[in-house]
Order: structure tokens, then sequence, then C-alpha cells
């Protein structure tokens, strides 16, 4: 019967002072809170990341388009520059 109940008392004093211990130790409310903020804060960095690596690579194939491809050329030339070939009429109609 006493080693019973020295094994409880042990028992008991190992579960509060574990208690305790988490206590005095874990970090406030407020720091698991900035936590969940931050991360929610890094996975939004990441998606808006992911989001410029795409752009990133489009524009990387415009780049390539508009140095080799004579058709990108031409279309940038008349669309944008307003080029025309020599020979052409351009008829302008107002809206």
């Amino acid at each position: 019967m006493r080693w019973k109940t020295l094994f409880g008392t042990l028992l008991l004093v190992a579960v509060v002072a574990a208690s305790v211990g988490l206590v005095l130790w874990s970090p406030p409310a407020d720091d698991w809170s900035e936590d969940a903020r931050m991360e929610t804060e890094l996975e939004s960095l990441r998606a808006a990341n992911r989001a410029m690596r795409a752009e990133n690579q489009r524009m990387s194939r415009v780049v390539e388009a508009l140095k080799d491809d004579p058709a990108v050329i031409e279309k940038v030339a008349r669309e944008d520059l307003g080029y025309i070939r020599e020979g052409e009429v351009v008829v302008i109609v107002p809206k």
C-alpha cells in the first residue's frame, strides 16, 4: 500500500511540475497569433513570387521572339510603331 501511495504522489508531483514548466516556458498567446500572421504573410509572398516568376518567363519568351521572329518584329513595327511597307496606302477611318 505504501508503494502505491508513494508512486501516486510522485506521479502527481511530476504532472504538476510538467504543467508549471509548460506554463512558465511557453510563449505567450500573442506569439502564437504572430506566428500565424507571419505564416500567412509568407505564403502570400510565395504566391506573389510564383506570379512574378511566371511573368518573367512570359516576358523572356516575348524578348526572344522580338529578337528572332520576323513576324513578331513586323507586328510590333506595324501596330505599336505605325510603320508601313513601301507602296502601302494607309487609310484612317474616324470613329
